[in-house]
């Protein structure tokens, strides 16, 4: 019940861009799991117009719980279209733990294009 509800919260959060526009994201779907802590991950789906064969430029940025110590593990899969240029946090910044991260790290792990 908890993914369920928080899940339209959070897309509230999640800014995303096309070519500088916002797109509103809505929750597809989301998974619960408990082991040693409580893990939800969450699907959100944009209507995006493909049907040109122009670049786009794809931006999202996660601006819920902002201060707040976390993992976070974003990827960026668009159906149909070739990636020209990715950025996304490295492997290595994901794995540092909150008490080791620099400045920036947490601007770095919130923002995928």
């Amino acid at each position: 019940a908890y993914a369920r509800v928080v899940g339209p919260i959070l897309a509230d959060g999640l800014v995303l861009k096309v070519n500088g526009k916002v797109v509103p994201l809505a929750l597809k779907s989301h998974r619960v799991t408990l082991t040693d802590s409580l893990r939800c991950e969450f699907e959100f789906t944009a209507p995006l117009d493909t049907s040109d064969l122009a670049e786009h430029l794809i931006q999202l940025t996660d601006t819920n719980f902002d201060n707040a110590p976390g993992k976070l593990d974003w990827s960026l899969a668009v159906a149909g279209l070739t990636t020209l240029q990715h950025t996304a946090p490295s492997a290595a910044l994901k794995a540092r733990a909150p008490i080791d991260q620099l400045p920036g790290d947490r601007a770095r792990l919130r923002f995928v294009a």
